[in-house]
């Protein structure tokens, strides 16, 4: 079975990375069809015209982050008489009006709105990460429940395994995070929950933040206030993605998402799979998406209340003086990661999927 890969989509994004290898091992062929992430109109057709010429393609499928792509992508179902997939992996509404709040005013909110309503109308066939990302789709948009698939977002794990914890310091507990500056990730509930154990004299923690963004700038400042310097340490920087595990393997503890938003609720973000991947005990909230993708308080993960520096705090508290219980997360995190998490329980997942609509 040949699947057609079309447009602007991010080829060295981890969803991306995962849904290509989880097919190529299930044995499809994929012939891309690559264009610019600007996907501009002149590139979209060059590609599209290409597209059009191949031949013996079952399927045409679109990735993350292509938008415009999917009337192109649409142009080329209809001619050649083939079911056109789109794995759209977020709402731009949700992220950019109700999660980011990027877009304000009423005229740019309807607009996206309905640019929305018509990209995701287009296709035969959407991926989302989670059911609950799914029923987000169908009641904002008034969408057909039959046109969604649920495919789990799961993890590289020809990049994310367990490795061995080379950390020097033994006197102190490591608690790291990665993660871009947005309201999902809840950074300054983080900064916040160091603040607390500090304030209750606390010391021996280092917490380690990776990432980029303006609200990295935001919490250095509030580091600076309350003079956090010698617990939190900020690495405003970006680690290609196939050296994440590097950073990532002398952690005690691995933090996921403390937003407590909309968006939060609904997605598993890739932080949290990865930590999983690697067998780290992981903090994160609880939330529905999290309930639904099988993972349970203290078996893989310990669960917070989202955006709660307390309850993060508490849990922090608790990890640190149990070593035995961040041995058990850490080894029922890498079960459940083989189980269901996995690049081939993701491949099965979309071959399944891909067997009934082809």
């Amino acid at each position: 079975m040949k699947i057609c890969w079309y447009g602007g989509y991010k080829e060295n994004y981890s969803r991306n990375i995962i849904l290509k290898k989880a097919l190529l091992r299930e044995g499809y062929e994929i012939k891309e069809f690559k264009a610019p992430l600007s996907e501009t109109t002149i590139e979209l057709t060059k590609k599209l015209n290409q597209l059009l010429k191949e031949k013996d393609c079952d399927i045409i499928f679109i990735g993350f982050p292509a938008y415009r792509s999917v009337i192109f992508g649409k142009i080329a179902s209809k001619i050649k008489n083939i079911p056109l997939l789109y794995d759209a992996f977020i709402s731009k509404y949700n992220t950019y009006v109700e999660d980011k709040k990027i877009i304000r005013t009423e005229y740019k909110k309807k607009l996206q709105y309905y640019k929305d309503l018509l990209i995701y109308s287009l296709p035969n066939y959407i991926t989302l990460d989670t059911y609950q990302h799914i029923k987000y789709f169908i009641l904002r948009y008034n969408l057909n429940p039959e046109k969604f698939e649920r495919i789990l977002l799961g993890t590289d794990t020809d990049i994310f395994y367990p490795r061995e914890n080379t950390k020097k310091n033994n006197k102190k507990t490591i608690i790291k995070f990665h993660g871009i500056a947005n309201p999902l990730q809840g950074i300054p509930n983080i900064v916040k929950a160091a603040h607390i154990l500090k304030s209750e004299g606390i010391t021996d923690v280092e917490f380690h933040l990776l990432g980029k963004g303006e609200i990295y700038l935001q919490i250095m400042d509030y580091i600076k206030k309350f003079k956090l310097h010698d617990i939190v340490h900020i690495h405003y920087t970006k680690i290609p993605y196939q050296q994440l595990p590097e950073y990532m393997k002398d952690a005690d503890i691995y933090l996921g998402i403390f937003g407590n938003t909309l968006k939060a609720n609904m997605v598993v973000p890739n932080k949290v799979y990865e930590a999983l991947g690697m067998g780290l005990p992981l903090i994160t909230q609880q939330s529905p998406a999290i309930k639904e993708v099988g993972i349970k308080h203290k078996t893989h993960a310990y669960l917070v209340e989202g955006a709660n520096p307390r309850a993060l705090a508490d849990a922090i508290l608790e990890l640190k003086g149990h070593p035995s219980l961040r041995e058990k997360l850490g080894k029922n995190a890498y079960k459940i990661t083989k189980k269901k998490f996995s690049i081939e329980s993701i491949g099965k997942e979309i071959s399944s999927f891909l067997n009934k609509i082809i």
